[in-house]
């Protein structure tokens, strides 16, 4: 495998939809969001859009929390590597905390339970741009209440878009 030195990289401020780490299972690789791992011995297969429940109200990528200072890259904890290297926490991340506008707090301090939540977030003021899997962007704002519906590719609840 083809793997050019770190610094070689570019790094972007996107990151993929990996879904709800409540909902996931990192033991087994089996993950609810559009984007999963994959390779030999995960137990994920190949998202296909007849996997998605509803494409215009499900996030694909969207912008990605980094701590503030941390904005020249670096970051081992979530801003590292390349957004098209791997499935990791430099370019996966997961809707059950935030939105959360970039501040000072390490990536890891976000946490559902005892596992880290590395979140969605933007350094603009009100919100977070979010690329949904029809092709739709949309501003979601920190104060959201319905975007942990918007994460997983198998969500039943129905939302207002507006509320996002």
């Amino acid at each position: 495998m083809w793997m050019p030195a770190k610094q070689n990289q570019f790094l972007i401020d996107y990151a993929g939809n990996g879904g709800l780490m409540s909902q996931n299972s990192p033991a087994t690789s089996t993950y609810s969001g559009m984007i999963v791992p994959g390779g030999k011995g995960a137990g994920n297969t190949p998202v296909k859009s007849g996997n998605v429940r509803s494409q215009s109200n499900t996030v694909l990528v969207a912008e990605k929390y980094v701590p503030a200072t941390m904005y020249g890259g670096g970051d081992p904890e979530g801003d590292d590597l390349s957004g098209y290297f791997t499935f990791n926490t430099a370019n996966v991340r997961f809707g059950d905390i935030g939105p959360v506008p970039d501040n000072e707090r390490s990536v890891r301090q976000y946490q559902v339970g005892s596992q880290a939540v590395y979140p969605f977030g933007s350094a603009h003021p009100y919100g977070m741009n979010a690329v949904f899997g029809d092709g739709s962007v949309r501003t979601v704002r920190y104060d959201s209440p319905v975007f942990k519906l918007a994460c997983p590719r198998d969500n039943r609840t129905p939302y207002s878009s507006e509320d996002l």
